[in-house]
């Protein structure tokens, strides 16, 4: 069958279109992405996620606070993300994702070191309380 000329370059403006579509439509959720999620998260992607052979040279630690005191404000913000004096759930949200989806998806168990602290007093951490996790940590590190 003979396909006039100009229906095939009807079929390639469209495909043309469509391709730059695709590429248009993928900038715009990485410029999205990039709005919503925090610098530190941007540097996981880069580092972790956007990463390659992982398992050679990829490491996370992740270290999960208990019992935060809300009402200490001022020493909370310095652990989580938050709106005047309220704690950011969509970036808690955020940062729960990568922490319990695209990490563990990315990198073998052993290279992921997870930490359980309870907050403790105004400051939240401190050397005395938590000497026994900041040891673990070290341990860890040095491995």
């Amino acid at each position: 069958m003979n396909v006039p000329r100009s229906t095939n370059k009807l079929k390639s403006a469209l495909r043309s279109s469509e391709f730059i579509a695709k590429v248009y439509i993928q900038r715009a959720i990485s410029l999205f992405t990039l709005t919503f999620i925090s610098v530190t998260e941007r540097e996981v992607r880069r580092g972790i996620i956007n990463a390659n052979d992982t398992e050679k040279h990829c490491l996370a630690y992740i270290r999960h606070i208990q019992h935060m005191d809300l009402s200490a404000v001022n020493s909370v913000r310095n652990f989580v993300d938050m709106i005047g004096n309220v704690v950011d759930t969509e970036a808690d949200s955020l940062l729960s994702i990568l922490r319990e989806e695209l990490l563990p998806a990315k990198l073998i168990d052993s290279n992921i070191a997870r930490f359980i602290v309870d907050w403790s007093g105004d400051q939240g951490l401190d050397v005395g309380t938590h000497s026994e996790y900041l040891q673990q940590f070290c341990e860890v590190f040095d491995r």
